[in-house]
């Protein structure tokens, strides 16, 4: 096992342990990381982004994307959902949105299915269902299939939108 595979499983154990413990372990890792004499990865990159989403601290992860901006690193689709998928977690679909546009329309990553499902489920989770509808909508517009959670999520969003409509 490298160093950075190590450091990246190390990592994603202070993702899911949510919380100053594991945000403290995975800022100590960083700083060692950072300091030391391996090369950071793109992979590492975004699962300290990760880290620091789920621990709600968004502005140490635009200094990241930031980092992204100037050519430090290239952030993936995988970085992406995991953005997207912390905000909506977070039922803050204001900052999915924003992830969103920093992502992909600033720094071109190319969304694929699971990014844009994660997308509207973060819309979904804080009953934008027309949001939801939409982004789905939007996904298949740019040639992607529906597949089972997503197929699930559009039938939810369209159904709660026609029983809310006024009848005539």
């Amino acid at each position: 096992m490298t160093f950075n595979s190590g450091l990246g499983a190390a990592l994603t154990v202070c993702a899911v342990a949510v919380g100053d413990e594991g945000l403290a372990w995975a800022e100590e890792l960083w700083g060692s990381a950072e300091d030391g004499p391996i090369q950071v990865d793109s992979v590492l990159y975004e699962t300290y982004a990760r880290v620091l989403a789920v621990n709600r601290l968004p502005d140490k992860v635009d200094a990241l994307l930031d980092f992204a901006a100037q050519g430090v690193w290239t952030p993936t689709c995988v970085g992406l959902g995991a953005l997207v998928d912390a905000a909506g977690g977070q039922l803050d679909w204001e900052r999915a949105d924003d992830v969103w546009v920093k992502l992909v329309g600033s720094l071109g990553v190319e969304p694929g299915l699971l990014q844009y499902a994660a997308l509207a489920k973060a819309h979904l989770l804080c009953g934008r269902v027309w949001a939801a509808a939409e982004i789905i909508e939007g996904m298949l517009e740019e040639g992607f299939d529906l597949h089972p959670q997503t197929s699930v999520m559009l039938a939810q969003s369209l159904l709660v939108l026609h029983h809310s409509a006024p009848s005539n």
